[in-house]
């Protein structure tokens, strides 16, 4: 995870990811283990995804929190497939928000953005110089070690004994006695005791002594004062009890007539629910009337239309004045034949 975090930094991750979502950054655990709010963990790994699929160029909707999980997750190995991640699980390690296929998938995708910008981490350099610097020593710092030695030199001669003298042992300078009284005095003051033992367990044994006498002494007083406060809080018990029975009592009435209203109130829902299933069906039956009685009402306005047309009847009107005008015309010939005839 942290070698994931690393890159997603590179990436500006919170500026560009956390910030506009309003998403605190990642610790280093948060996609290795599941966590508390596990619908939270899903939306934010869904949202970290959609956000490095839109870095590659495949854009991809967020998920919402309450979206089905088992949907988010074919979402996200649909596109897993579109960007060229391969996975060796399926939706189901997806759907859990952690773990190393989630991982995976992210630490892919970050290579993938990283790749596209052309970042490529190099390695540090370390300068290759195994020579050894020695240190500059000026001329005074040897003018003072010959000084130094003159010194010893000259102290060798005079029959003193070096100071830098090799092998030589020490000799102390302060007497036997001085030794054994500073010995006497500092030896007090470095004993230590640690914190709690400074008390002997005598000491311990007389305190508890102590607390058992008091608590015997003021045993009678406090047990007194329990049993008169047992007496008081029975006493309140029993005058509650009598009231509750005196209550039940003067209530039995109004609890048999709240039994009968339930029951009648059960019935009638009964019978209410009865009714509005008979409704049910009539209303349905009614439409199929009203249907059929639109359906009668358009067939008549169709044979009325058909028996109120006037164009047959003009027709026939013509065709009987034009009878009219040949039985006179014949009736005119006939006529002029009989005169004729005559």
């Amino acid at each position: 995870m942290e070698p994931l975090l690393a890159k997603l930094h590179v990436l500006d991750y919170v500026g560009a990811f956390c910030k506009p979502n309003d998403i605190d950054p990642f610790h280093k655990f948060y996609f290795t283990i599941p966590s508390d709010q596990p619908s939270e963990q899903l939306h934010h790994f869904g949202a970290l995804f959609a956000w490095l699929s839109t870095l590659l160029g495949k854009p991809f909707d967020v998920p919402s929190e309450f979206d089905d999980p088992n949907a988010t997750a074919a979402n996200i190995v649909q596109q897993c497939k579109v960007l060229g991640v391969s996975l060796e699980q399926g939706p189901n390690k997806v759907k859990q928000a952690y773990g190393d296929v989630v991982l995976s998938i992210l630490d892919t995708l970050t290579s993938k953005a990283l790749a596209k910008r052309n970042f490529k981490p190099e390695a540090p350099s370390f300068p290759n110089d195994n020579t050894i610097e020695e240190a500059d020593v000026d001329d005074e710092a040897e003018v003072t070690i010959d000084a130094f030695d003159d010194e010893v030199d000259s102290d060798e001669e005079a029959g003193r004994p070096s100071r830098m003298s090799r092998g030589a042992m020490a000799l102390a300078a302060v007497s036997p006695e001085d030794w054994e009284k500073e010995v006497a005095r500092v030896t007090p003051l470095l004993k230590t005791a640690p914190a709690g033992m400074t008390k002997d367990w005598r000491v311990h044994l007389a305190e508890i002594r102590g607390g058992v006498a008091q608590l015997a002494a003021i045993a009678p007083q406090v047990q007194s004062q329990l049993s008169a406060m047992v007496g008081a809080v029975g006493a309140q018990l029993e005058k509650i009890a009598t009231r509750e029975r005196a209550l039940n009592k003067q209530v039995t009435a109004q609890r048999d007539a709240h039994r009968t209203l339930a029951t009648d109130l059960a019935t009638a829902r009964e019978r209410y629910d009865a009714s509005s299933g008979t409704v049910v069906a009539l209303t349905d039956e009614l439409a199929q009337l009203n249907r059929e009685l639109d359906e009668t009402k358009a067939r008549m306005d169709t044979v009325g239309s058909a028996m109120t047309d006037s164009q047959p009847v003009k027709t026939i009107k013509t065709a009987l004045q034009r009878l009219q005008s040949e039985i006179k015309d014949m009736e005119l010939r006939m006529g002029v034949i009989q005169s004729t005839l005559r």
